[in-house]
């Protein structure tokens, strides 16, 4: 199948996708940190690892889950000549940023797993999306032609972004597809829409951080052009199942991958440590 083919195949499961009581999406966030660990003469890197959930009821009530996963030194020698620490505090900086969740402070690493935690509130939910804040209602109200839906995402860029609306354009369309609590038809409708942008490329099949075979779409990185970033989705169920990001050199680089993403009846529970 050609590149806006598959994508045209994603948008199809994407708007047969069944409905539920929540909206739900769970995924493992890696963050390689770029400050060096260790002593003098025996540095080296840490790739930390959580689980966030999300629930999200049609009332509009939400759920947060987390869980802190084992923090790994990337460099196993020079971790042993440091006296194999199994914590490091963390320093000014050292913070993880989840979608939607804001900024949560580790306080400190360690080579043991932490507890799984859940908590809810009721608040006026409010979404990001480009640079507009929506409420859940606005959402539910986004057009499912993707020509229109192409339109009001940039207009929504253009409420905050400092850059063409174009560079972000890709990544606004990728948020309705996992992130925010859309129907079934706007995420068909982003598909298509993203399948029609002449920058957006389908490189293929490959397989996400966990080993789960998909094909890759790249767009350009906002500030590497020269490396792209990669969405992974899985054509068949219409699934993302990892966002790559280019990354910057010298500064803190993850991936995001999604455990799950979709209209559940699951009850909301504190995640578990896969």
């Amino acid at each position: 199948m050609s590149g806006p083919s598959i994508l045209l195949a994603a948008a199809a499961k994407a708007e047969t996708a069944p409905e539920g009581a929540y909206w739900h999406v769970k995924r493992l966030n890696t963050t390689r940190w770029a400050r060096p660990y260790g002593k003098e003469g025996d540095t080296y890197q840490l790739e930390s690892s959580t689980i966030t959930e999300n629930w999200i009821s049609a009332e509009g009530r939400a759920w947060t889950g987390y869980r802190k996963l084992a923090t790994r030194p990337l460099d196993l020698e020079a971790w042993r000549r440091d006296g194999s620490p199994t914590e490091w505090k963390a320093e000014r900086g050292d913070s993880s940023t989840s979608p939607g969740e804001g900024k949560m402070e580790y306080g400190a690493f360690s080579t043991s797993p932490g507890e799984g935690h859940l908590g809810s509130y009721k608040d006026k939910l409010r979404f990001r999306f480009g640079g507009e804040q929506l409420t859940l209602e606005e959402i539910g109200a986004l057009p499912a032609d993707p020509e229109a839906l192409r339109n009001r995402t940039l207009e929504a860029i253009r409420a905050g972004a400092e850059r063409s609306a174009d560079d972000y354009l890709p990544m606004a369309l990728a948020s309705l597809l996992y992130e925010l609590p859309a129907s079934p038809e706007v995420r068909g409708a982003a598909y298509r829409a993203l399948a029609a942008l002449p920058f957006v490329r389908v490189e293929g099949h490959t397989r996400d951080p966990r080993g789960r075979p998909g094909v890759a779409i790249a767009f350009p990185g906002l500030y590497d052009r020269s490396t792209p970033n990669r969405l992974i989705i899985d054509p068949e169920t219409s699934m993302v199942l990892a966002f790559l990001n280019a990354g910057v050199p010298g500064r803190n680089n993850g991936t995001e991958v999604v455990l799950e993403a979709g209209w559940t009846d699951s009850e909301p529970v504190a995640p578990s440590a896969e």
